[in-house]
């Protein structure tokens, strides 16, 4: 046999294998969502509370924990396929997550399983969560109705509250000061000015 073919058909092997390593396992939709809602359950009891959205400087520069396929899309952490070449699976399986700091313990054996399917299934997003982050429908606007003639007039004539109550107190307030200087320099002038302020406000 020629030596050669041995040694290609295990280079093959090698590069299918390491294919098939990086591969999304295609996954039914329902399993997909509660795999992914499982998970976001695990991260808000075991990760929220050194990367939840809820602070202000989380640990390792996330606080994304909670939106999986924002984490999904970080190939830091992530890649698709491949959970012994993701970050995050890696060190939930180490323990290394949660720290020695937190109050929470580590993930239990079945909850690490659970991480692992849902990197290999490709690390959906948790439909649920984002229903509940939707914002809600706009209500319907309904049109007010047409104000009568009366209401209309009386609020035209409302809009010109400030010159006709305002401005006259203003008026009388000078006029007092106008008086008291006519009184002081005994000038004609003022004692005019006084009236012609009086009539105004009056006339306001």
């Amino acid at each position: 046999m020629n030596p050669i073919f041995p040694r290609a058909l295990t280079i093959l092997l090698v590069l299918a294998a390491g294919l098939r390593a990086g591969e999304v396992k295609v996954a039914p939709a329902e399993e997909q969502a509660a795999v992914a809602h499982r998970v976001r359950e695990i991260f808000d009891a075991k990760c929220k509370q050194c990367h939840g959205p809820e602070l202000a400087r989380p640990k390792g520069k996330f606080g994304y924990v909670l939106d999986l396929k924002r984490m999904a899309d970080n190939a830091e952490y992530v890649i698709r396929g491949d959970p012994d070449k993701s970050d995050l699976y890696v060190m939930v399986r180490d323990d290394e997550m949660p720290g020695e700091d937190a109050d929470v313990p580590a993930l239990s054996m079945e909850e690490k399983d659970i991480v692992r399917r849902w990197v290999e299934i490709g690390a959906p997003a948790d439909p649920s969560a984002a229903a509940e982050t939707e914002p809600p429908a706009p209500a319907a606007v309904m049109p007010k109705p047409a104000r009568p003639f009366w209401e209309q007039a009386l609020r035209w004539i409302g809009k010109f509250h400030p010159v006709t109550t305002h401005f006259p107190i203003a008026l009388m307030m000078v006029a007092v000061l106008a008086e008291g200087l006519a009184w002081w320099t005994r000038r004609e002038s003022w004692s005019q000015t006084v009236r012609f302020l009086v009539v105004i406000a009056a006339l306001g």
